[in-house]
């Protein structure tokens, strides 16, 4: 996998955004503006959520330039103007509590709010252009993987510009710490947190900035998970497992990822190997520099895909490939003479991109299963 980011992470860093944003290292200085919740002076409700300290949630957090934590229902309509205001004079990000998009976990912590109302401000921020960063917890009472993947997917889809993942940690002194000790629920272990954060990882499009990967808690304040102490070993962690996986943020957003894992987990340099629709080049540069000392054939029935494919190919100096403008259906009869040479053949159905899409591959052209294992080198 091509590292796009700095740190030899593979998720898109908050000092990588930051770095190519304001062209230098930056530091972070926290303020607390001294405000009270709605979910604790009673306009909405009181005693804050269930995890909340007497400091209130965001006691840890910090940001550069000018960052904005708080709740989507504590933007009232003359606040909002105003940040619309800061925001032409100075880079504004705006981070809100979600924390879950589940209504039963959500009544279950106390949060006060409806998904809608986060939306709704979420969409009223992008529109002016605001800055917009989410905070979610993994391990929240009676949570399962799959709720937790649900919540970074609806997140995704909003286009939100970054995310903070924490871990539930269990605070003395506050409700939650009284209710795990009452009903000493399930807290996810370190490597379960590493397992789901990656999937999230694996599905959040490239361009969201992770800024958080774990949480930070006071040592001296905290009752459970005790490994979240060592903040610097998870995130250890969550790079060992995007490594040990050949991960990275996004990998799940397309199938062609994992069609590319699998190809570069098993071909060797000097295969040959068989793009069956080249389309726009893509995929046939992409097997090219995978069999550098090998060989690629690549098919297409339109001229403008070979002819898209061989620049392609061209502007980066590959020559180790033939382009034949023939339909796939002819890949025997056209390399007759490397039955089982061939190490793999692959596919990339539909229409060619930004071309002319009433022309698009057909079931009846296209080889069947049986017929390929009989004629590709099968000792992969």
């Amino acid at each position: 996998m091509k590292n796009i980011y700095l740190d030899n992470k593979r998720y898109h860093t908050l000092n990588h955004f930051y770095q190519n944003k304001f062209g230098c290292k930056v530091c972070k200085i926290s303020l607390n503006a001294g405000l009270s919740c709605p979910n604790i002076d009673g306009t909405l409700g009181y005693g804050g959520c269930i995890y909340c300290s007497k400091s209130g949630a965001g006691e840890y957090g910090g940001d550069v330039s000018l960052s904005i934590a708080t709740r989507c229902d504590a933007i009232s309509d003359e606040v909002f103007d105003y940040l619309c205001d800061l925001n032409k004079r100075t880079f504004l990000t705006i981070e809100l509590g979600l924390q879950t998009i589940h209504e039963d976990t959500s009544k279950l912590i106390n949060r006060c709010h409806t998904l809608e109302c986060f939306e709704n401000m979420v969409k009223r921020l992008k529109k002016h252009k605001i800055h917009t960063v989410v905070h979610i917890i993994n391990g929240l009472p009676y949570e399962t993987k799959e709720m937790m993947l649900e919540t970074v997917k609806y997140l995704d889809k909003l286009k939100v510009d970054g995310i903070k993942i924490h871990m539930l940690n269990i605070v003395r002194g506050t409700k939650l710490a009284k209710m795990y000790e009452e009903e000493k629920f399930s807290l996810l272990t370190k490597d379960e947190y590493v397992d789901i954060t990656c999937d999230q990882i694996e599905l959040l499009s490239p361009n969201v900035v992770i800024h958080r990967a774990s949480s930070d808690p006071k040592k001296e304040d905290l009752i459970e998970p005790a490994w979240l102490v060592k903040k610097f070993g998870v995130l250890n962690d969550i790079d060992k497992e995007l490594r040990r996986r050949n991960t990275y943020q996004g990998f799940k957003k397309s199938i062609l990822n994992k069609q590319r894992q699998i190809l570069e987990n098993n071909l060797k340099n000097n295969d040959i190997v068989v793009d069956a629709t080249v389309g726009n080049g893509n995929d046939t540069l992409f097997l090219a520099n995978l069999v550098k000392d090998g060989y690629v054939y690549g098919f297409d029935i339109q001229k403008i895909a070979i002819s898209n494919t061989k620049k392609l190919l061209d502007d980066n100096n590959v020559t180790n490939y033939t382009l034949i403008n023939k339909s796939h259906e002819f890949i025997f009869q056209e390399l007759s003479n490397l039955k089982g040479k061939v190490t793999a053949v692959v596919y990339n159905l539909g229409y060619l991109p930004k071309g002319d899409k009433s022309i698009v591959t057909k079931e009846e052209t296209t080889i069947n299963e049986d017929e390929l294992v009989d004629y590709i080198n099968m000792n992969m």
